[in-house]
């Protein structure tokens, strides 16, 4: 017995249903990434211009202001130590508690071997949104997939 052939108005429905999904999966991918990176930088310059207004501050008048902390014992590795007194961002992908992920903007306060001035800005909520962009683009491509997607025909074939 041989098996049924499929026709081809059917193989070429499958074809473009096929490239409607690599279609919509680029395009979140694309979505996801670009935003992604958007969270980053924008946290990176909220961090940066929080430690520059809080060294500021921490110079003329010796407080700390805007969350900046002294010498934080949760700074990443990379921002412990800097060469310079120029202002530095590092990503910290941990989670602790309901903080997290973050980035860490960091300056020493006077020079080598000062203090360092460091503020963490929180990225959870803008993640969290992140996630749901990803889930409404996915459940917006099912949608409109299923809607390209041809019915059976009921002709005779």
């Amino acid at each position: 017995m041989r098996p049924a052939r499929v026709p081809l108005r059917w193989k070429i429905a499958a074809l473009a249903a096929a490239t409607a999904c690599l279609v919509a999966v680029a395009v979140g991918l694309l979505v996801h990434v670009w935003t992604a990176q958007d969270i980053q930088g924008r946290a990176e310059m909220r961090a940066s211009n929080g430690v520059f207004s809080a060294v500021d501050t921490y110079r003329r008048t010796g407080t700390l202001t805007g969350g900046a902390v002294l010498d934080p014992a949760e700074l990443p590795y990379a921002l412990r130590n800097p060469a310079d007194d120029d202002r530095h961002t590092a990503y910290d992908g941990s989670v602790h508690g309901n903080v997290g992920p973050s980035v860490w903007a960091a300056q020493r306060v006077d020079g080598p071997g000062s203090p360092v001035l460091a503020l963490q800005v929180n990225m959870s909520t803008e993640r969290h949104e992140l996630f749901r962009l990803d889930l409404v683009m996915a459940v917006a491509s099912l949608i409109a997939l299923a809607a390209a997607t041809p019915l059976r025909s009921t002709e005779p074939g």
